[in-house]
């Protein structure tokens, strides 16, 4: 599990945000996307702009690691 999706779990578990039912369907990005379209994705599970920008930063510098 990467540091984004341990963040995620851990502000919804806390009630801080979590997506809107319909929206838990989106597909996932893949590290492939780019920056602006991880943001989207946090920004449709109900996530801050701010938020959403962090996570994405954090998994495109997981992906860049995991890339070795």
């Amino acid at each position: 599990m990467n540091a984004c999706w341990i963040l995620t779990a851990a502000m919804v578990a806390a009630g801080i945000s979590g997506p809107a039912p319909e929206d838990r369907m989106l597909p996932v990005p893949t590290c492939a996307a780019s920056v602006d379209e991880h943001a989207d994705w946090h920004r449709a599970q109900g996530f801050t702009a701010q938020a959403a920008k962090s996570f994405a930063l954090i998994i495109k510098e997981d992906c860049r690691q995991s890339a070795g």
